[in-house]
C-alpha cells in the first residue's frame, strides 16, 4: 500500500457559526473530519466511495465522498449514520488566490514530507448545513480554503488563520511554523500570508523570515523589517481544543487538536509603523509537539 495523504481544509464563518469540513483520502480509504467550536467528528469511508475527479483550470478537483460532493462552486453535504447527521448545500463566491505557491521553491523539492497549498483566502459563502437538527446558516458567511498532501503533518508545528472584515478594513492572514525534515537535518521553517485591502504581504523561510517564537500560545516572525506576531488569548473567548485525526506515514492514526473559532491577536508592524492590530474572535489556531 502506498504511503500518502491529500486533504482539503474548507472553513465557513458566519456571525453565530464556525464550521470546518475536511474531506481526504489516503491509501488505505476516505474521510470526511467535521469540526465546530464544540464538536469534532471523523467519519471513515471505503476507496470505493472517493472519486477525485480534475477540474481544467480549477484550483480545485471536484471531489465526491459517499454522497458528498466539494467543488469550486460550494459543497454538498450528505451524512447520516445512528449517532450523527449533517445535511445541506453551501455556495460559493468567486475566490481569493494568493499571488503565487504558498511552498515557494519548496514545491519543486521532491520528498517533502508534507506540502500546504492555499486555494482561496477568503470567499463569500450562502445557504445552510443542518448538523444533528441544528442549523448552520451563512446568510451570508466568509470562507476559507487550503490542502495539504504528502505522507505525515510535521512532528512539531503551529497554525493560526483570521480575518478581519470591518468597515473599509479588510485582513486576511494564515501563518504557519514547523519543524521540517530535509535531507536527514531538521530545520525550523515558516509561512505566512497577509493581505491588507489586497496588498499581499509575505514572510517565509525562502524569503528570509525567520521564527523567533512559536509555542502553544504564540507565534512570532521576522524578515528585514517586518515583524509579525500572533497570539491567542487565554479568555472566555479561546474556544474549545478539540481532536482531529491527522496522517502519519500515510495513516490517519495520529490526534492533533484544533481550536477552530478562538479569539486569537494579530499584528504587523513595518519598522515601528503599526500596519494592524486586531483580534479575531473567530480565528483557527492548531499547535502540535509530538514530544
Amino acid at each position: 500500500m502506498k504511503k500518502f495523504f491529500e486533504g482539503w481544509y474548507f472553513k465557513h464563518v458566519s456571525q453565530e457559526h464556525v464550521i470546518s469540513i475536511i474531506p481526504g483520502f489516503t491509501g488505505e480509504g476516505a474521510f470526511i473530519q467535521i469540526i465546530t467550536d464544540e464538536f469534532s467528528k471523523y467519519i471513515s469511508y471505503p476507496v470505493g466511495q472517493c472519486e477525485i475527479i480534475p477540474v481544467p483550470n480549477s484550483p480545485l478537483p471536484k471531489i465526491i465522498i459517499g454522497n458528498s460532493i466539494f467543488s469550486c462552486s460550494g459543497i454538498k453535504l450528505d451524512i447520516l449514520s445512528e449517532d450523527f447527521s449533517l445535511y445541506g448545500n453551501l455556495h460559493y463566491g468567486p475566490f481569493s488566490p494568493i499571488k503565487y505557491d504558498i511552498m515557494g521553491p519548496f514545491k519543486f523539492v521532491p520528498f517533502m514530507e508534507c506540502r500546504h497549498g492555499i486555494i482561496s483566502m477568503e470567499h463569500s459563502v450562502l445557504g445552510s448545513l443542518f448538523l444533528n437538527g441544528q442549523e448552520y446558516s451563512f446568510a451570508p458567511g466568509i470562507g476559507y480554503i487550503e490542502k495539504d498532501k504528502g505522507k505525515s503533518f510535521p512532528q512539531k508545528y503551529l497554525w493560526t488563520q483570521g480575518t478581519l472584515c470591518s468597515g473599509n478594513q479588510n485582513i486576511k492572514i494564515v501563518a504557519s511554523a514547523a519543524d521540517i525534515p530535509f535531507c536527514g537535518f531538521h530545520f525550523t521553517g515558516c509561512i505566512c500570508v497577509i493581505v491588507i485591502n489586497d496588498v499581499e504581504y509575505r514572510l517565509a523561510t525562502y524569503l528570509g523570515a525567520s521564527v523567533k517564537e512559536y509555542s502553544p500560545e504564540r507565534l512570532l516572525l521576522k524578515q528585514g523589517n517586518l515583524t509579525f506576531e500572533a497570539v491567542l488569548n487565554s479568555s472566555s473567548k479561546s474556544g474549545q481544543s478539540l481532536a482531529l485525526s491527522a496522517p502519519s506515514n500515510g495513516i490517519m492514526s495520529n490526534t492533533i487538536f484544533e481550536r477552530v473559532s478562538c479569539s486569537v491577536n494579530f499584528s504587523l508592524y513595518k519598522k515601528s509603523e503599526k500596519l494592524f492590530n486586531f483580534t479575531g474572535d473567530q480565528s483557527g489556531f492548531e499547535y502540535y509537539d509530538s514530544q
